[in-house]
């Protein structure tokens, strides 16, 4: 969350902003294709899971 607040601030240049937001997406994928093996008993505790919330 910090770092959406520098992007508002206008402190990175645009495409750097940009590279960071695509990077940020693939992460976002790659946490929802691994949850999607994890079975739902241990996805309530998983630290995986808190990360995102």
């Amino acid at each position: 969350m910090g770092s959406l607040r520098k992007f508002r601030s206008g402190k990175f240049h645009a495409y750097g902003q940009h590279t960071v937001k695509l990077d940020n997406l693939r992460q976002a994928q790659a946490n929802i294709d691994a949850l999607r093996y994890v079975p739902i008993s241990q996805r309530r505790n998983s630290p995986l899971r808190q990360s995102l919330l």
